[in-house]
This record gives C-alpha cells, structure tokens and sequence, in this order.
C-alpha cells in the first residue's frame, strides 16, 4: 500500500485527484492498522492508548499535504505552518 501511494504520488500530475487519493489513503491507512492489531487480539487499553496518537498524526498529515495546482507537486511542512508556495514551480498554493 506505501509502494503504491509512493508510486501515485509520484508519477500523477493532477493535484484534483492526488487530493481525493491522499485523503482516502490517509484516513484508511490508521483504520487498517487498528484493524489488523484487533485481529491479533491486543487489548482495549492498547488501543486507548495509541488511538489519539493515530488520530492526531492523522489530522496534521492532512491538514499539511497541499498539492499545486499549476504543477501537481505535493507540498509537506513538518512544521506547524502550512505550505503557501510550491517548492518546484514557486506557484501559490490557496
């Protein structure tokens, strides 16, 4: 699935479609790792423990991935602002 992401990503150019992929994928992704830990059998408290962590890894991975529109760069900070400007084509990123 990472291969796969990494892959779209890379070679697809409109930003339209990198964004409904990037979302689904990284919405799924958590779910499918707390699937797969319940299907081990971990217990409640497990889960309790690392289900905000996934849940804010996910909310700052979608509140900082920006596609430009010009190009269809995908844009990450790592930071706590959000990318204005792509870093390939300088295009604005509103």
């Amino acid at each position: 699935m990472a291969i796969g992401g990494l892959a779209f990503s890379a070679l697809c150019r409109d930003a339209k479609l990198k964004r409904k992929v990037t979302r689904v994928l990284m919405v799924s992704t958590p779910l499918l790792l707390c699937l797969f830990a319940w299907n081990r059998g971990e217990q409640a408290g497990e889960f309790a423990f690392l289900l905000p962590f996934l849940m804010l890894i996910t909310f700052l991975n979608l509140r900082n991935t920006r596609f430009c529109d010009a190009c269809g760069a995908t844009q990450y900070s790592r930071g706590v602002s959000r990318p204005r400007h792509c870093s390939r084509c300088g295009a604005s990123l509103s």
